[in-house]
């Protein structure tokens, strides 16, 4: 009994007929016929009964086909596995902005010193674009915000973050504060495009509060945003990392707007598709973006 013997075996099962097998491995159909005649004649019981023109399983071939089907599967990984190892290392990495923009050049700088021959590729997009990507298999892992109710995929906490709400300090928000949800839905806001992660997140909160979510400027830029809020235009909604040079360089045309009774943080995560193969790349990187994590939650 061989692996081959198995092959054929489960190729018959999954067919229902020697010829659809025998069409579907690309053998001929008196090959197949012996191939189950030999394993039948190894383990000296009957595995197949023709019923009509299709055949059935006998109890025996029911018991043996799990195990045929699940050893055939683990040796087509195992070849592909080594496959995979002997080809050069290749990492596809997806990233929000945020973490695009403050936390990604470190890792990648110690993967690369780690792994000078492995050829890393970047992408940096909004959460929507980056799990779209993962689903075709044009990403191999992506760091973003946490995505709540995504089943297949594996999502790896690595750092907290937190969004906020700016403005201009004579914007007319600040002569009440902390702000509220329903007095954020009656100003101008300044969003950031359907899709990405902060606006997702803002309209989840503003719904839960009851109250509207209508931007007045939309923009994929969270540059242009700012400036904005700085010219007066409204309150913008970004993620504190990308707003916070801005809040430190220009305190007298941006301050952050206290908003209360909203929970603005959230948790940023390693995500990668369930049944992705996971390489040494991928774990590596898993290993630096999760150091001191215990220590920092």
């Amino acid at each position: 009994m061989t692996l081959r013997h198995l092959r054929i075996f489960c190729a018959v099962c999954e067919r229902g007929s020697m010829s659809a097998a025998a069409q579907s491995l690309f053998m001929a159909q008196p090959s197949v016929s012996q191939a189950v005649r030999e394993l039948e004649e190894h383990y000296g019981t009957l595995l197949f009964e023709r019923l009509g023109r299709r055949l059935a399983l006998t109890p025996a071939g029911e018991r043996l086909y799990p195990r045929a089907r699940a050893m055939v599967d683990q040796f087509d990984e195992l070849e592909r596995e080594t496959a995979r190892d002997c080809q050069p290392q290749i990492l596809r990495i997806g990233a929000n902005l945020t973490v695009g923009c403050a936390l990604l050049h470190s890792y990648l700088n110690r993967l690369e010193a780690e792994y000078p021959q492995a050829e890393l590729r970047v992408y940096v997009s909004r959460s929507s674009d980056l799990l779209e990507r993962l689903e075709g298999n044009r990403l191999d892992v992506a760091l973003t915000e946490a995505l709540p109710e995504q089943h297949n995929y594996i999502q790896i906490p690595f750092a907290r973050d937190r969004i906020l709400a700016a403005a201009h300090p004579e914007h007319p928000i600040f002569r009440h504060i902390p702000a509220t949800a329903e007095e954020l839905s009656h100003t101008r806001l300044l969003l950031r495009e359907r899709g990405s992660g902060v606006r997702e997140q803002f309209q989840r909160l503003m719904e839960r509060a009851g109250c509207a979510c209508e931007p007045y400027w939309e923009s994929v830029s969270s540059t242009v945003l700012i400036r904005a809020a700085r010219e007066q235009e409204g309150v913008t909604v970004l993620p504190y990392q990308l707003a916070r040079e801005s809040l430190e360089t220009h305190p007298d045309s941006f301050r952050e707007v206290p908003v209360q009774g909203m929970d603005f943080s959230r948790e940023l995560v390693l995500l990668y598709h369930r049944d992705k193969y996971v390489s040494h790349l991928m774990s590596r990187l898993t290993e630096l973006v999760t150091e001191g994590t215990e220590g920092d939650r």
